[in-house]
């Protein structure tokens, strides 16, 4: 079986992304760009990655990865203001 692979692209103001994945081989991707940004990305399963990139200002995000295996953990956050960037990464 191959990977559960959801990805996520917004652009503009007021961006907010959520993606819950379970099972098994999870990917998440999104991408965010304009301000005030909010993206979650949760996992629950075996085997994870993932990845979020946030440009502009107040940004926000939140990683939660549950279960075993294989973990890779990305977040950029680019903001030219140096405002408001904050991560939350829980893993268990």
């Amino acid at each position: 079986m191959g990977p559960n692979l959801a990805s996520v692209y917004q652009s503009g103001y007021g961006n907010q992304a959520s993606v819950t994945q379970k099972g098994a081989f999870n990917i998440g991707l999104v991408s965010q760009q304009g301000n005030h940004l909010d993206a979650t990305l949760e996992q629950d399963g075996h085997e994870f990655e993932a990845a979020i990139n946030q440009a502009g200002i107040n940004g926000q995000v939140q990683v939660l990865q549950s279960g075993s295996g294989y973990r890779a953990i990305t977040v950029d956050q680019i903001s030219r203001s140096g405002v408001g960037a904050t991560a939350t990464i829980v893993t268990r």
